[in-house]
């Protein structure tokens, strides 16, 4: 359900982009990379997001629909032989504002919530996967070039922090 509200959410966006010249569009890549207790079970991985931008003077408002994939971790519990297979993938839906700093440069802050899947696989036994919603809040940093941003998060949640590098191209 919430994954349809986000696709309408988007689609309503991409509707009023038609009438106003201040809403942008965009498209971008990511590099997430876990920290913490989540970098201890799930490894670096790549992601995708749809970005709508509400453009004013020195200040942005947007909202995202990210798609992350956290590569797999094997871990090796202590005493045993046997290993442990994490991995994890997330929908988020954010929202968030940025204010120019300098003439390409940016700082702000965005909050949303992660529908999170995480895998998990132990010898010997069939794989398991878990789902839970948690809210997350986020400073962004980046630079705008043009239709081109670069961005940097850190995305905090309880027991699931990471940092992301997102790359977007704005239409």
């Amino acid at each position: 359900m919430k994954k349809i509200l986000a696709v309408l959410l988007l689609l309503g966006l991409a509707a009023a982009a038609g009438q106003a010249q201040l809403i942008k569009l965009g498209i971008g890549a990511e590099l997430p990379l876990p920290t913490g207790t989540f970098g201890d079970v799930v490894s670096a991985g790549f992601g995708g997001t749809a970005i709508a931008k509400l453009k004013i003077p020195i200040v942005d408002i947007y909202g995202a629909v990210d798609y992350l994939n956290f590569g797999e971790k094997e871990i090796t519990a202590p005493g045993t032989t046997g290993s442990v297979k994490n991995s994890a993938t997330m929908w988020g839906i954010n929202a968030g504002a940025t204010i120019s700093l300098f003439v390409v440069m940016y700082g702000g802050v965005e909050v949303g919530s992660y529908i999170i899947s995480q895998k998990t696989e132990t010898a010997g036994a069939p794989a398991t996967t878990s789902d839970i919603t948690r809210g997350a809040i986020a400073p962004v940093v980046g630079a705008s070039f043009a239709m081109f941003d670069l961005s940097a998060r850190y995305v905090i949640m309880e027991n699931t922090d990471f940092f992301v590098v997102r790359g977007a191209i704005f239409f």
